[in-house]
């Protein structure tokens, strides 16, 4: 198939297009979890071969951790393509080509409209001393340059692979909106592990709109950039008030810091999908 054909627009029911045999989703599936068991047991090895230093670097101990998650941008194009035999761009934009300069634009304006809440969070809902972590401006650097990555690897496997395999099943239009919704939010809510219920909501609803957000821009572009930013103001948070570990593994969060994130994130995503329609109108 001719990679500028453009997909159906109905982001979940993309593979339904490619008339594909009934057992190639379930391979592309199977690839998927082999993939990410290999790349996690390679880093167990390495580790095993290299134990971290006590104290490990922040820095180090950063990139561990978010490693796995980074890996699943190549995971997930892979099994994709061995899979399904086609492209890992059935995941990106309607011609199958990710749209980086859309990509740049949403993540300046999430990033800029989330500056506000930041300010917010630190001088009135959470305050707390400026106790900035050694050496801040490289591990901010190295941050801004990983967490798009990895905001990109959660969002390829989630509204990415999972949402058009469960697509792949599915014939309503509205079925194909709700059930992936509700079932990708739901597992990358769970996947974060133990938590209370404001943290776990929080997370259920960021699925949601970014998943909705997905659904409107037809690609995983602008939902990544939501996600990165979110991340990168989070941290920017932590790495201020020298809490990025503590942070790294909380399982609980105030309630109104969890509805101000997500009422937030929710109009940054509407007004993202205003902006590029409106560029759409300007350009036709």
């Amino acid at each position: 198939m001719n990679t500028t054909t453009p997909l159906p627009s109905a982001y979940p029911q993309r593979w339904q297009s490619l008339n594909l045999s009934w057992w190639r989703p379930w391979l592309a599936l199977l690839l998927l979890i082999l993939l990410f068991a290999a790349t996690y047991g390679a880093l167990a090895l390495l580790l095993a071969i290299w134990p971290l230093p006590t104290p490990a670097p922040l820095g180090l101990l950063l990139a561990v951790l978010l490693a796995p998650l980074v890996a699943l941008v190549p995971v997930t194009r892979l099994a994709v393509r061995w899979g399904l035999g086609q492209g890992g761009g059935l995941m990106d934009a309607p011609t199958r080509r990710f749209r980086w300069r859309w990509a740049l634009c949403a993540l300046g304006v999430s990033v800029v409209l989330f500056l506000p809440m930041l300010a917010i969070e630190m001088l009135w809902l959470n305050p707390a001393p400026l106790r900035p972590e050694p050496n801040l401006f490289g591990l901010a650097l190295f941050l801004l340059l990983l967490v798009p990555f990895q905001a990109a690897g959660e969002e390829y496997l989630f509204r990415g692979f999972l949402s058009q395999f469960i697509g792949q099943w599915l014939r309503s239009r509205r079925w194909v909106f709700w059930l992936p919704l509700l079932l990708t939010s739901l597992l990358f809510a769970l996947v974060h592990g133990q938590q209370d219920l404001p943290l776990f909501l929080t997370r259920f609803g960021l699925g949601a709109v970014f998943f909705w957000l997905t659904w409107h821009s037809g690609g995983l572009e602008a939902a990544i950039a939501l996600h990165a930013a979110s991340n990168l103001l989070a941290f920017a948070q932590s790495l201020l008030t020298g809490t990025t570990l503590s942070a790294l593994f909380s399982s609980e969060v105030d309630w109104r810091l969890a509805l101000m994130q997500l009422l937030a994130s929710a109009a940054i995503a509407v007004l993202l999908v205003r902006l590029q329609h409106r560029h759409r109108k300007a350009a036709a």
